[in-house]
């Protein structure tokens, strides 16, 4: 195994310990322990001064302490570890900065699209009156997400710490698919912060689905594919030397695949194909493991004929119509809170609030489990209702500027080059939350919004003039 995988082993490696100690202490020595620790180790990476580091450490924190139904001191604010670790790691770039270790990059139209978005979220919220109870949500939501591609355009600045962040995604793919796997099997005690009862309830019966490190089938889906296609960065490069010599890396990609069956969740399946299509067309060193992969998809819908046009999602079947009704009476009702509230929407967070109002019913009769209650599942139409044509404007435009962004860089690069491979993973990447992001609520999910923007802060990193670093 490769050194470049000895940052983001030793990290989990040491929280996936801390993890554990869970279950043996009380929660608040717990939460005493996984504190002690987060400040002991941050003063590790400011010796070694790798904010790289610092960043990975963060997100593992992240992937194995903020879960759905997380511990939440009471009567204190909603403090994390992984929120504590995001405020050392703000605190040692702006020392960094301070002390001019660090040199700020250029401020583009991508940063200041997303101070806007910032300030209209927070006006929002104190029209509605929801700052306090959903400050948090934005947080997560946003405010996170955002500040990731700030710092990681300011830190990456080598081929040697990219390969770092891809190790770290191949490392949490393999361990999401395990846990998940785990699940599937009955074997819910070996999860590691285990999902709330709740979630799991709705996912019961003869059919386990893998509901997974987030609690959701596709988001965990959605999380174990990201980490899939960043898996094949440098697969294809020499296919024979993948063959030989990276075999057993390659055998651990084995698991993702299984776990995002386990899934059974359409979105999660046509987010992957799209990545695949997306890889074939950007990507020469990646073009024939994405043939092999597509070709593989159609040889199972074929030989699984049977269940992918059944309609008893028992046993696997994704020809089931419901939920597709389900998602186009949420938008009917998002559209019609847009009509009515155009300019601005109703206010961040309340969506909830004023779906039993505009609920719409489509033809045939579906028996909803109540909007109200199950959320959005769009995340586009949830942002235009809430935040109205300003919010939804100002958040298109921060993605068209990304992609533009990588587009640009993306033809800058050298055909066959290793960043140009990282752009097209990118591109798949996107396509994989674009298509997820139309059938449930990305922006719940940290870690997914964490990673897409870590990566387009890694290409905003790229500049003609360190291009030496990068191939």
């Amino acid at each position: 195994m490769s050194c470049h995988f000895n940052i983001p082993l030793k990290i989990l490696a040491v929280l996936f310990i801390s993890a554990l100690l869970g279950y043996i202490f009380p929660v608040k020595v717990f939460l005493f322990l996984v504190g002690s620790f987060i400040f002991i180790s941050f003063f590790v990476v400011l010796f070694y001064n790798n904010l790289t580091a610092g960043l990975i450490f963060t997100l593992a924190l992240t992937l194995l302490f903020d879960f759905s139904g997380r511990v939440i001191i009471s009567n204190l604010p909603d403090i994390t570890p992984g929120r504590l670790g995001f405020f050392l790691l703000v605190s040692l770039f702006a020392t960094k900065l301070v002390l001019k270790e660090q040199r700020l990059k250029y401020v583009d139209r991508v940063e200041w699209l997303m101070v806007l978005f910032y300030s209209f979220c927070l006006v929002s919220m104190w029209q509605a009156g929801t700052f306090l109870k959903f400050f948090g949500e934005f947080v997560s939501q946003f405010l996170l997400p955002f500040a990731y591609f700030f710092i990681a355009k300011n830190t990456f600045d080598s081929q040697n710490k990219v390969t770092h962040f891809f190790n770290f995604a191949f490392v949490v793919g393999v361990y999401a698919s395990i846990v998940g796997i785990l699940e599937h099997f009955g074997f819910d005690n070996i999860l590691i912060n285990p999902i709330a009862e709740s979630y799991r309830a709705s996912y019961s019966g003869d059919l386990r689905y893998i509901t997974g490190i987030l609690g959701l089938p596709a988001a965990t889906g959605t999380l174990v594919s990201f980490c899939l296609i960043m898996s094949l960065y440098k697969s294809g490069e020499s296919f024979s030397h993948w063959i030989t010599s990276s075999v057993l890396k390659r055998l651990a990609i084995i698991p993702m695949v299984i776990a995002i069956f386990f899934s059974y969740q359409r979105s999660v399946y046509a987010g992957v194909l799209g990545a695949l299509f997306v890889l074939l067309l950007f990507s020469r060193t990646l073009r024939r493991i994405a043939v092999v992969g597509l070709l593989l998809i159609c040889t199972l819908v074929i030989v699984n004929w049977s269940n992918v046009t059944s309609y008893d999602r028992s046993v696997g079947g994704v020809a089931d119509p419901s939920n597709i009704y389900f998602r186009i009476a949420m938008a009917k009702t998002s559209l019609a809170i847009f009509a009515d509230h155009p300019i601005m929407g109703t206010g961040f967070g309340t969506y909830q609030d004023y779906a039993d109002k505009y609920l719409t019913k489509v033809e045939g009769g579906i028996s909803y489990r109540g909007i109200e209650e199950s959320g959005q599942h769009n995340t586009f139409l949830g942002i235009l209702s809430e935040l109205g044509g300003i919010g939804i404007l100002l958040f298109g435009l921060i993605f068209y500027f990304i992609l533009k962004m990588a587009w640009v860089k993306y033809k800058m690069c050298p055909p066959g080059s290793s960043f140009r491979q990282v752009i097209a993973i990118f591109f798949g990447i996107g396509a994989i939350y674009f298509i997820n992001a139309n059938c449930f609520e990305t922006r719940y999910f940290e870690l997914i919004n964490d990673f897409f923007f870590v990566l387009a802060g890694i290409i905003a990193a790229y500049t003609p003039a360190n291009r030496e670093k990068w191939f």
